[in-house]
């Protein structure tokens, strides 16, 4: 699981770490996990492309046990990523629980990872999500970029726009632009693209 505040870049490292899975795993990535109990199960089996389902959550929960089997004896990992986990209704959070039960003798048969602003952290902390809480293995806070961190940040962006002359901003005004933007990636891009307009 990942904790970290809005516009840190979750996102972005969720969708460069599938980008970098090899063929051996299926990624199932839901970006807006605002579904129900019985939606969830759908929306993972849509994913999987499974198309009917049938109408019962357990006969649901049968038809995705089934693909996930299929996937394994071919040699295929699943794995869930849910963005924007800290906007989950707790029966979600527990349904996806509960798809972690579903294993052969030796190997789970989808792996999980939940990316979610510090809001997720007081959700698993509600009683009724124990179980989730204690399901979560490992535990990730991606902090704010450091000074030097966010000038290389800078200057990686702007090359990557086709500057290739000198750093455009003095020390003064980067020092002034990390204190603002409070390290956090979307910000930084937000008050750089400003000042430059401005400039």
């Amino acid at each position: 699981a990942f904790w970290n505040a809005t516009g840190s870049g979750k996102t972005l490292l969720a969708r460069l770490m599938i980008s970098r899975l090899g063929n051996q795993v299926c990624a199932v990535y839901l970006a807006n996990p605002c579904f129900s109990r019985d939606e969830i199960i759908v929306a993972i089996g849509r994913d999987l492309g499974l198309t009917d389902m049938g109408s019962s959550i357990e006969g649901k929960l049968a038809v995705l046990r089934g693909e996930l089997l299929r996937r394994h004896a071919a040699g295929q990992r699943v794995l869930l990523v849910i963005d924007e986990a800290h906007a989950m209704p707790a029966e979600s959070l527990e349904e996806v629980r509960l798809l972690s039960n579903l294993e052969t003798g030796q190997h789970k048969l989808v792996n999980i990872m939940l990316f979610g602003q510090p809001e997720l952290d007081g959700l698993l902390a509600e009683p009724r999500l124990r179980q989730v809480r204690d399901r979560v293995i490992h535990r990730f806070v991606l902090q704010p970029l450091q000074a030097d961190e966010a000038s290389a940040y800078i200057d990686h962006r702007l090359r990557a726009a086709g500057w290739h002359g000198a750093r455009l901003f003095s020390a003064a005004a980067l020092a002034r632009l990390v204190k603002a933007s409070e390290g956090r990636a979307r910000r930084i891009n937000l008050l750089a693209d400003k000042a430059l307009l401005a400039a």
